[in-house]
């Protein structure tokens, strides 16, 4: 007989979804009319996202970019993610617009090419270059097959159609921007 011991089966690791709360720190993000900052609505809707999918989707393990009010910059956002191999990476925003009229939930979800506003909004929303971007682009290329885009599209549609009805019934007035 061997005299190594048999190491017990190990136990299957829970699939990961990764929940970003945009900004943080010195970054506060879009501020409201009353001085409300992005940074913290965004962060209390991240712990409450994280709470409502362990209790509704037990199956999955949630890890949050940031817990507290700090700045985490997006590649290192995006690197703890891989890191811990999620298979779902929500970053959540509430971005603002220079029209006081502007209304509206929309979500977007990371495909290539994007479009130019699409660009612009993603470099101003991480203050970055668009050379950063760039590089950034470069680096979750190579993090995403064309399986998991089309998967982060379905999932951005459900997305978007669920949002629009919770808010739609609690805020009236409120448009559905659609999908970008």
């Amino acid at each position: 007989p061997s005299a190594q011991a048999s190491l017990p089966p190990r136990a299957p690791r829970l699939p990961i979804i990764c929940i970003d709360p945009g900004h943080g720190g010195h970054d506060p993000g879009a501020l409201g009319p009353t001085g409300l900052e992005e940074k913290t609505v965004v962060l209390q809707v991240a712990k409450e996202l994280r709470q409502l999918i362990q209790q509704e989707m037990p199956q999955y393990r949630v890890a949050l970019t940031r817990e507290q009010d700090i700045f985490v910059p997006l590649i290192e956002r995006a690197r703890m993610a891989n890191e811990q191999q999620a298979q779902v990476f929500i970053s959540i925003h509430t971005n603002s617009s220079p029209h006081r009229e502007a209304s509206g939930i929309e979500t977007w979800y990371l495909s290539f090419p994007a479009s130019a506003r699409a660009k612009k909004l993603a470099a101003r929303e991480n203050m970055m270059s668009a050379q950063q971007l760039s590089t950034l682009e470069l680096i979750l290329r190579d993090l995403h097959e064309t399986d998991r885009i089309n998967q982060s599209a379905v999932l951005a549609q459900n997305t978007q159609i669920a949002l629009a009805e919770h808010m739609a019934a609690h805020y009236p007035g409120v448009l559905p921007r659609g999908v970008v």
